[in-house]
């Protein structure tokens, strides 16, 4: 027993040495090591070849294990490439070369390597013009039957500088010979078309990339079973003659099935539009759009016109806001999040747009959630509820929320002072069997009137103003069935379940939780 216990504290702290796994742990240990993003740099490698020169059972499991040799990086030396080449038999390639004082060669690559590369990432350095004739001949003049992934990114200088792009011109790429590509990332260049087929490609994303609308419909159109597009930091203006006629692309569309995201990047809105419009999405599909404004537009200028057609008729609507990023997610008709977002944080701008959205009436708006560290002011959000008559579930998650209160508050005080205190038969009106039918007056001016459900979370407001609001539905005969709340006090538990049929209390303390933590509470 003392055995076991002693057994067991030695591997809960990880006394056990490696070397007494087992062939097949160790093994498996080794592969994670050597294809982690961190085995990139020479003394990497270096490193790795003399603790295979010390261990004789650790060199001995390396040479049995091919996959341990697939993943090259050309900033090595020749022979350590060499011998990374050799090892690793038939098993596919991941070759993975990026700015260093070593030309872009294929010296130590034969015909029979190019045939099992899987994965293949260059990035380059726009000064050292000798590398694109080789790189052209080595994209054109071979054919990738492996390949699944492939990134090529050009930059001027140091890659992270992210704004050197705009100091040359992209360079030409010709799409290379890969059959089974299934990842295509691509970075400051001018794609030549027409472009290849691809059915496998599920992966697209461009970065730093001028097109219009055609050019990007005909991209698309040319992988039917995409699935993710990003066209970051990209920039699309339409010409004079790339709208044709409403009927040219009604009757031409662009299918895809499969598509689950679609950032837009910097589009002009006009350009938005016109793709939107193109494109066939089947509704059982969850489309994410993001768009993101170019620096010479306002937030609200990038507000796409044919999406706010698609926000304005959602019978669902989730609003999340935050520092950068305005999204709207429909989960009714079609699947659709559409992410508005500035790169430079302008809050202000987030709110302006927000406040925007606020002011346009949701005729067929049931189910509302609105996450927010802030809200517009109580005038703007109080408007706003009044020009939702159908809503009947209304979830709120922020620190500032206690404006729905202050919103629902004032529509009592409004209420209050243009109706009479009591209710009788002679101030409502009565059917023919005697019974009073029809709203109450108060009923008539209620914020939100189908409001059944009211669910505030990471709240702090009155619980007594609350308590009237409550009070004042039920008078007017539209009474909130289900309160859910984050806290609750006993001495208010009582007087709430007075008014509500069902109160709920989320566990924990709001002061306890960030902001951050909201999203992770959404499930």
């Amino acid at each position: 027993m003392t055995e076991s216990s002693i057994a067991v504290k030695r591997r809960m702290n990880c006394l056990i040495p490696i070397g007494r796994l087992p062939d097949e742990l160790l093994s498996m240990t080794m592969v994670a090591c050597v294809q982690s993003d961190e085995f990139e740099t020479v003394t990497d490698a270096l490193q790795w070849i003399r603790i295979l020169a010390v261990s004789h059972r650790w060199r001995a499991v390396a040479f049995t294990t091919r996959e341990l040799w697939n993943r090259i990086n050309f900033r090595w030396p020749p022979r350590i490439i060499d011998l990374f080449l050799k090892r690793s038999g038939i098993t596919p390639l991941r070759l993975f070369y990026e700015i260093g004082r070593r030309k872009l060669t294929n010296e130590w690559l034969e015909s029979k390597h190019y045939l099992r590369i899987k994965e293949l990432d260059i990035i380059s350095d726009l000064y050292r013009e000798h590398q694109f004739p080789l790189l052209d001949q080595i994209l054109g003049n071979h054919t990738f039957l492996k390949l699944t992934q492939f990134r090529l990114r050009h930059y001027l200088g140091h890659y992270h500088d992210r704004f050197a792009f705009l100091q040359v011109p992209p360079l030409p790429f010709t799409f290379p010979d890969a059959p089974r590509l299934q990842s295509l990332t691509l970075a400051n260049v001018r794609i030549q078309f027409p472009i290849p087929r691809q059915s496998h490609l599920k992966e697209l994303r461009l970065e730093h990339v001028h097109l219009t609308a055609i050019k990007t419909l005909t991209l698309l159109d040319a992988y039917p079973n995409l699935e993710v597009a990003s066209f970051s930091r990209c920039y699309c203006l339409p010409g004079a003659d790339v709208f044709p006629g409403d009927d040219e692309f009604e009757s031409n569309k662009v299918s895809l099935s499969h598509l689950k995201s679609l950032d837009f990047g910097r589009f002009s809105n006009d350009a938005i539009d016109y793709i939107h419009r193109r494109l066939l999405i089947p509704s059982f599909s969850r489309v994410c759009l993001v768009i993101e404004k170019t620096p010479r537009q306002s937030l609200a200028q990038a507000f796409p016109r044919s999406l706010t057609d698609v926000l304005f008729l959602a019978k669902s609507l989730r609003i999340v806001v935050d520092a950068r990023e305005l999204s709207f997610e429909r989960p009714d008709g079609p699947h659709y999040t559409i992410c508005f977002g500035t790169p430079y944080g302008e809050n202000d701008e987030i709110q302006s747009l927000f406040s925007q959205i606020l002011s346009s009436p949701f005729k067929f708006l049931a189910d509302l959630s609105i996450i927010s560290s802030h809200l517009p002011s109580v005038e703007i959000f109080s408007g706003f509820l009044r020009l939702l008559p159908n809503v009947n579930h209304l979830r709120l998650i922020s620190t500032d929320f206690d404006k729905i209160v202050h919103a629902l508050q004032e529509d009592d005080e409004e209420a209050g002072s243009r109706s009479s205190p009591t209710f009788d038969s002679e101030t409502r009106p009565v059917s023919s069997d005697g019974d009073i039918d029809g709203p109450s007056p108060e009923h008539l001016r209620l914020v939100c009137p189908a409001l059944t459900t009211l669910d505030i979370q990471w709240c702090h407001f009155g619980a007594l103003c609350l308590i009237r609001v409550l009070e004042h539905r039920q008078r007017a005969r539209a009474p909130i069935g289900t309160l859910k709340i984050s806290r609750l006090y006993q001495e208010h538990a009582e007087a709430l379940r007075k008014y509500v049929s069902v109160v709920q209390v989320y566990p924990g303390n709001p002061e306890d939780y960030r902001y951050d933590d909201i999203q992770d509470d959404l499930g």
